[in-house]
């Protein structure tokens, strides 16, 4: 990653909320503002972009409802994206929220790849989530790092044409001095 393709953490996390919270919105409008199992497992009023999401959704269900009434409300959905914002996103939910859905959702997939590439080397708390402060942290130490080479590079240059510059200086000078004597 060079300075130019910093990964957009806003870019992937918000989307995976997105994506959940839009699905959740579709089926609770339908549903006098409150999502049942039921209401997970009918796909025909769910958008084909909508499945990773409505996926997660219904694998989650028991720990979306906290109170257990057998419903997901407008509450408890936005507990899960406070969870997310805060906490961030584990690997497995990367994979299924941001993947999935993301040509439909506008996760650059380029990104994606970039985080679950170095995904222990991002969560610096090894929390097993990563998260918009992780990766932000994570930019700006690569940032430092690609800095660092930069100018030990720029050094070794700089260092070389010195040294090149004055013994090529000192053998000109010593040709031009042997040209005159034999003058």
């Amino acid at each position: 990653i060079n300075m130019s393709e910093t990964l957009n953490a806003n870019s992937l996390i918000m989307n995976a909320m997105y994506g959940i919270n839009s699905t959740y919105n579709q089926l609770a409008m339908q549903n006098n503002g409150k999502v049942s199992f039921s209401d997970l497992q009918d796909f025909t009023n769910v958008n084909y972009y909508n499945m990773p999401f409505l996926s997660y959704l219904q694998n989650n269900f028991s720990s979306l409802d906290t109170d257990q009434d057998g419903s997901v409300t407008a509450t408890e959905m936005q507990q899960l994206l406070n969870q997310f914002q805060t906490n961030g996103l584990t690997y497995s939910q990367l994979m299924q929220l941001c993947s999935s859905g993301g040509m439909m959702t506008g996760v650059d997939t380029s990104e994606l790849s970039e985080v679950l590439a170095n995904f222990q080397k991002i969560d610096k708390n090894s929390d097993g989530k990563v998260s918009m402060a992780e990766i932000n942290s994570y930019n700006t130490t690569e940032e430092m790092e690609e800095k660092k080479e930069e100018l030990v590079t720029n050094r070794r240059t700089k260092n070389m044409s010195i040294f090149y510059s004055d013994s090529i200086s000192a053998s000109s000078s010593s040709d031009v001095d042997d040209d005159e004597e034999e003058s």
